[in-house]
C-alpha cells in the first residue's frame, strides 16, 4: 500500500555536485548571525528585501535582523504576511539583543513607480532615527516558478508572466534602489541553479527567466563597478513560489540556510565573491580556502565556457591573403585601433583574462603560412589588446609583469578609471562612451609606475579585502621607487611621469591627506614648466591638461585658495569644449527666471557664472527626463572644471573680495555644487571642512525675505552634496525647519518648487535632500508635541 508521502512526491532530488568539500542543508556555526564577524558587517546597515514576506525572503530578512542590521525593510504583495514576518523579525532580533527598525511596504514590483515610491518611503521612515539613510543592501528575491511544461504547446501568457516577474521585478528594484544606495552598496541577487543547469524536461520557462535575470545582473555589475554584486542559488527548498502546480521535493534544504548565508555575504571574508555565482549549500570556509582560485580564474563566473578565439597574427595574415586575392570583395572589414577597441570593451565588461609577456608566446607566434608580411609592422608591438570572440573576455599581452594576486585588481583599476564616478541616478543623463581616458588606460598596461599607482588608488577607494590597506602601501612603495629613478633620468617630464605624479596626488586626496597631495601637485607644476608650459602640454595631450586643471581646482577648494593655473589657457586649449546646446529661447528663460533685483545685486560677472550653472543643471535634468538627447560626459566634466576655476578666480574662499550678502550666498552655493561634483558623485572623499563651516556661518546670520529662499537652497544643497558628518544635523535640521516655517512651506512639493528656481540637478540631489526633509518633518512633530 502506498504511503501518504508517496502520494505527494513528484520529484526526488539527487545529491548535487559541489564546488566545496562541505555541502550543507541546514545552517551551521560559520554562517550564524550571532558570529561576531557577521554581526559587525550587518551593524549600521539598512537592508531591503523584495519578496520578504514569505519563504526564502522571509528567512533572509530574519537573519539580517538577528545579525543586528540598523534597519530591515521587506517588500511584498500581501500586507498580512508582511506584518506577520515583521513581528517574527522583531522577536528574533530581540533574542539576539538587537532592536532594528522594521519597515513593511506593500508593493507591486511590476510597476516601476510604485517601487520608486516604496523605496523613498523606506528611506523616509528610517531617517527618524540617528544613522545613515543610505539603503546599503538590496536583496532581489521576488520571483515566481510557473507550472511546468514543454516549449511546444506552452501557454504564451504564462511564459511572459514568468519572464516579467523574474526579470522586470528585479529590473525595477535595482533601478529604484541604486540612486539611494551608499558608496559600499551590496546587491544580492537570489537566482537559481536552473539558470545554468542543463535542460530539465518541462521546466524551460523558469530556466529562461532566471538566465535572463543573471545576464541583466552581469550588465548592472559591469556598469556599476563600485557596487558589490553576488548572485545566489538558495538551495532546493519547498516554498510558495510556484503554488500548487509545483512538484514537492524530497529532503529539501531549510530556508534558514540561504537566509544566514546572505548575512555572511556582507562580511569581508566574502568580498572576493564580487560578480560571482554561488550556492548557499557550499561550505563558506571551504570557499574562502579557494579564494585565490576564484580571484584569478573564471571560476564561479556565469557564462558560456569554451576555447577563446583570438585574432592573432596568423589569422590576420590569412585575412590579408584573402583580401589580396579579392576573396573579401564586397565585405566590410573593420580594424579599429587596439586602444579604442579596449576602451569599448572596458566600458561594458570589467572582467579580463590578463597574460604577461612570459605567458603569451602562443598569442605572439608568427603566422606559419609563409606570409612574412605579418612581421615588422605595428601588429607586433609589445602592448596588445585583442577581443576574444565567444566569451566576452579580453586577452591582453603586456610588456609589464603582473603578479597573480593583482590580476583581478587590474580589472578593478580599468573599470575605476574608465567609468565616470557618477551615482547611477545621474548616469541616465549621459550617452554611453568613454570620458576620454585613452592615454591613462594605455599607461596602466605599459608603465610600471602608473600601474602600481592605479592599483593603490583602487585598493584605497574600494576596500576590496581586509588586506587592502597593506596591499595599497605595497603598490605605492613600488610606484615611489620607480618614479624616483625616473625623475633623475631622461623621462623626468614625460607623459607617463606627469601622469604618475598626478596619480599620487589623487591617491593622497582619497586618503584625505591634502597637505601631502599638495607637495605632489607642486612638483607636477614644476614638471609642466620644465616641459615647456601648460599650453604645450595641452596642445600635445589635452587629457593630461584637463586632469591637471581638475586637480588644481580640487586642491584650491580644499585649501580655500585661488587656483594656481590660468583658466585662459584651458579655455583656449584643445581640452576645452563645454556643454553648450541650449537654444536662444532656453537662455532667455534662464535669464528671465532671475528676479531683476536679484540680477542687479549679483552683478554682471557672477550673474554670468550663475547662468552657466543653471544651464548645466537644466541640461542634466532634461536629459535625465528624456526631454533632449543624452549629454557628453566629457563635456560635462570640462564644464564644471571651467566653472569652478571661474568661480574661484572671481572670489577665493580664504581671501574673498568685498561681496554683498546675496553675492556671498550665491557664490558659496555655486562652489558647493562644484565641490559635490568633484567628489565624483559617489562620496569617496572626505568632507570639505571650509565649505561646511561657511555654510554654517551663513545659516547663523539673520536673513530677510529676499534671501530666505536662497538660504533654503543652500541648506538642501549642503545636505545633498557637501555635509557628510551626521553631527551637522544638530544645527542643520532646526535651521531648515525655521526657514521652511518662515517661507510657509510644509510639503516636499512646495520645497521642490523653490529649489527648482536655483541650479539644481533633480536626480543627483533627490536622495540627500529628501532625507533632510524627512528629518525636518520628524523634528517638526517633536516641536508641536512639546
Amino acid at each position: 500500500m502506498a504511503s501518504a508521502l508517496d502520494s505527494q512526491v513528484d520529484i526526488v532530488i539527487p545529491e548535487m555536485p559541489s564546488f566545496t568539500k562541505g555541502y550543507h542543508h541546514r545552517p551551521y556555526p560559520a554562517i550564524s548571525p550571532s558570529r561576531p564577524e557577521i554581526a559587525a558587517a550587518a551593524a549600521g546597515k539598512n537592508i531591503v528585501v523584495t519578496g520578504g514576506g514569505t519563504g526564502i525572503g522571509k528567512a533572509i530578512a530574519i537573519a539580517f535582523a538577528q545579525a543586528g542590521a540598523r534597519s530591515v525593510a521587506i517588500l511584498g504583495r500581501r500586507a498580512d504576511r508582511l506584518q506577520q514576518t515583521a513581528a517574527e523579525m522583531k522577536s528574533e532580533a530581540a533574542k539576539h539583543g538587537h532592536s532594528p527598525i522594521i519597515v513593511t511596504e506593500v508593493v507591486d514590483l511590476m510597476r516601476r513607480e510604485t517601487v520608486d515610491d516604496a523605496l523613498r518611503s523606506i528611506q523616509s521612515k528610517i531617517s527618524t532615527a540617528a544613522g545613515s539613510t543610505y539603503l546599503d543592501v538590496l536583496v532581489s528575491n521576488a520571483g515566481m516558478a510557473p507550472k511546468m511544461g514543454a516549449v511546444l504547446g506552452y501557454d504564451a501568457q504564462i511564459m511572459m508572466n514568468t519572464f516579467g516577474l523574474n526579470v522586470m521585478s528585479a529590473f525595477n528594484a535595482v533601478n529604484a534602489w541604486a540612486p539611494l544606495a551608499g558608496d559600499k552598496a551590496v546587491l544580492i541577487n537570489v537566482s537559481s541553479m536552473m539558470a545554468h543547469a542543463r535542460p530539465v524536461v518541462t521546466n524551460f520557462a523558469y530556466s529562461m527567466a532566471k538566465a535572463a535575470n543573471l545576464k541583466m545582473m552581469d550588465y548592472f555589475a559591469a556598469e556599476n563597478p563600485t557596487i558589490h554584486v553576488v548572485s545566489l542559488q538558495p538551495g532546493i527548498i519547498n516554498t510558495e513560489l510556484g503554488g500548487d502546480d509545483m512538484p514537492v521535493f524530497v529532503a529539501p534544504d531549510t530556508t534558514e540556510l540561504p537566509g544566514q548565508f546572505c548575512a555572511w555575504l556582507l562580511t569581508d571574508e566574502a568580498r572576493f565573491l564580487k560578480n560571482k555565482f554561488v550556492w548557499a549549500n557550499w561550505d563558506v570556509e571551504d570557499l574562502v580556502a579557494r579564494k585565490d582560485e576564484v580571484l584569478t580564474t573564471r571560476a564561479l563566473t556565469w557564462g558560456v565556457e569554451g576555447v577563446p578565439v583570438v585574432i592573432d597574427n596568423k589569422t590576420r595574415s590569412v585575412i590579408r591573403r584573402q583580401a589580396a586575392k579579392g576573396q573579401n570583395l564586397g565585405r566590410r572589414i573593420t580594424r579599429p585601433s587596439r586602444v579604442k577597441a579596449f576602451e569599448r570593451q572596458a566600458l561594458v565588461q570589467p572582467l579580463f583574462a590578463v597574460k604577461s609577456k612570459h605567458e603569451s608566446s602562443d598569442v605572439h607566434q608568427d603566422g606559419r603560412d609563409g606570409d612574412s608580411s605579418s612581421r615588422g609592422d605595428d601588429e607586433d608591438t609589445p602592448s596588445r589588446i585583442e577581443p576574444v570572440i565567444g566569451d566576452s573576455v579580453s586577452v591582453l599581452s603586456l610588456p609589464i609583469d603582473i603578479a597573480q594576486e593583482d590580476r583581478v585588481l587590474m580589472c578593478e583599476a580599468v573599470a575605476f578609471m574608465n567609468a565616470p564616478r557618477c551615482l547611477p541616478s545621474l548616469n541616465k543623463a549621459f550617452s554611453e562612451g568613454s570620458v576620454g581616458h585613452s592615454i591613462f588606460l594605455q599607461l596602466i598596461f605599459t608603465d610600471q609606475a602608473y600601474y602600481h599607482c592605479a592599483l593603490a588608488t583602487v585598493l584605497e577607494c574600494n576596500h576590496i579585502s581586509p588586506q587592502s590597506g597593506v596591499s595599497s602601501i605595497r603598490h605605492l612603495t613600488h610606484a615611489f621607487r620607480l618614479i624616483n629613478e625616473r625623475i633623475s633620468g631622461a623621462e623626468r617630464v614625460s607623459n607617463s611621469t606627469i601622469a604618475v605624479v598626478m596619480s599620487l596626488s589623487t591617491y593622497e586626496s582619497t586618503r584625505g591627506r591634502y597637505d601631502r597631495g599638495m607637495i605632489h601637485l607642486s612638483g607636477l607644476f614644476r614638471m609642466v614648466e620644465t616641459r615647456g608650459g601648460l599650453d604645450r602640454v595641452g596642445s600635445e595631450e589635452p587629457e593630461i591638461m584637463q586632469k591637471i586643471y581638475r586637480a588644481d581646482l580640487d586642491y584650491a577648494l580644499r585649501f580655500g585658495a585661488a587656483p594656481k593655473l590660468n583658466i585662459k589657457l584651458f579655455e583656449n586649449s584643445k581640452a576645452m569644449e563645454r556643454l553648450n546646446v541650449l537654444s536662444t529661447r532656453d537662455h532667455d528663460i534662464l535669464y528671465l527666471n532671475l528676479n531683476p533685483e536679484f540680477r542687479e545685486q549679483l552683478g554682471l560677472e557672477l550673474c554670468e557664472l550663475w547662468n552657466s550653472a543653471a544651464e548645466m543643471s537644466m541640461l542634466v535634468n532634461e536629459a535625465s527626463a528624456n526631454k533632449r538627447s543624452k549629454l557628453s560626459r566629457a563635456k560635462f566634466l570640462r564644464s564644471y572644471i571651467w566653472l569652478g576655476h571661474r568661480l574661484l578666480n572671481y572670489a577665493s574662499l580664504n581671501k574673498p573680495r568685498s561681496l554683498n550678502r546675496l553675492q556671498s550666498m550665491a557664490h558659496l552655493g555655486l562652489l558647493m555644487l562644484i565641490s559635490s561634483l568633484l567628489c565624483g558623485l559617489d562620496r569617496r572623499v572626505v568632507e570639505n571642512a571650509i565649505l561646511s563651516q561657511l555654510l554654517r556661518d551663513e545659516a547663523s546670520k539673520v536673513t530677510n525675505s529676499e534671501t530666505q529662499e536662497l538660504l533654503l537652497w543652500l541648506l538642501f544643497l549642503g545636505a545633498a552634496g557637501i555635509l557628510q558628518d551626521p553631527s551637522h544635523d544638530i544645527w542643520l535640521v532646526p535651521k531648515t525647519w525655521e526657514t521652511m516655517r518662515d517661507l510657509g512651506l510644509d510639503t516636499w512639493d512646495s520645497i521642490r518648487s523653490v529649489l527648482w528656481k536655483f541650479p539644481w540637478m533633480n536626480d543627483f540631489y533627490e536622495s540627500g535632500s529628501s532625507a533632510l526633509f524627512a528629518k525636518v518633518t520628524q523634528y517638526q512633530c517633536i516641536q508641536f508635541s512639546v
